[in-house]
């Protein structure tokens, strides 16, 4: 048969550890209720600060006006556009802006004059117009662009408004053909002759000169004057492309135009040598 031991009063044996948790626990409620009487004056304050027509953000801290107001000097007006504009919605820049073919000026829209060969552009810049295909803009509307003989229309807003026809450049107001001479072809460049030597060939003022390539040589593609390179192992002297003299412990470099000594070998002259 078992016996069942009374167990200890611990309230008894030990009255001040008791006294102890008691306070504790009603410490931490007054806390509580503190910090909820706290916080809820903090929020009517906070709903006190709002002002008419505004909200609370809806991200983040703070109030912002209600749709078609505006914020100033910690009110929320009611935005009024002018005759001719929108509400935008935005909350900046005035909250309108005005309809297609008007543009701001102040606090109100004005028309958007078009000139004749013109038409409105949907640009928040610039003049609010554009001027026709063959027109160009000036201070005083749209005017035709004046197309010289052997010239085209190009796409750009500015410079002239015309290009020469391939074969032709560009002199003073007209188009003026471009003579190219034996050995040469017309070229795509919008400077210079206009025309590039054949291969084999240099320019030499107006016309185009055989390039002259010594033995051990070759035509170059570097577009340097004399038109032409020395073989690897070779190099130029006095017009003829002359065998690179290697000496012992030593090799043709990377270049193929000098001579490098064989590691550990350094040079020194004429020669390569070993370091003591």
């Amino acid at each position: 048969m078992f016996l069942i031991q009374k167990m200890p009063n611990y309230d008894a044996l030990f009255p001040k550890l008791n006294l102890i948790n008691n306070f504790k626990k009603t410490l931490c409620m007054i806390l509580a209720i503190a910090f909820a009487l706290i916080f809820s004056a903090s929020l009517g304050a906070f709903a006190a600060e709002i002002p008419q027509n505004a909200h609370t953000k809806d991200y983040g801290q703070g109030w912002e006006c209600d749709d078609g107001y505006i914020e100033d000097k910690g009110k929320c007006l009611a935005i009024t556009a002018p005759e001719n504009a929108y509400l935008t919605g935005n909350r900046y820049d005035g909250g309108w802006e005005c309809n297609f073919g008007f543009r701001q000026e102040g606090t109100a829209c004005a028309t958007i004059k078009v000139p004749e060969n013109a038409y409105l552009e949907d640009s928040y810049h610039g003049l609010g117009w554009k001027c026709r295909r063959g027109y160009q803009a000036t201070n005083s509307g749209c005017v035709a662009i004046k197309i010289p003989e052997n010239g085209y229309l190009n796409a750009r807003s500015y410079g002239d408004g015309w290009e020469c026809d391939r074969g032709y450049r560009p002199v003073g107001d007209g188009c003026e053909l471009i003579k190219v001479p034996e050995h040469a072809y017309l070229s795509n460049d919008t400077y210079g002759s206009g025309w590039t030597c054949e291969r084999g060939y240099r320019a030499v003022e107006d016309k185009c000169e055989a390039i002259s390539v010594p033995q051990n040589g070759y035509l170059s593609q570097s577009g340097d004057s004399k038109g032409w390179e020395c073989e690897h192992g070779f190099r130029e002297h006095l017009g003829a492309c002359t065998r690179i003299a290697v000496p012992a412990n030593a090799h043709i470099d990377f270049l193929g135009k000098d001579w490098k000594c064989n590691r550990p070998y350094q040079r020194k002259g004429g020669g390569c040598i070993l370091s003591p």
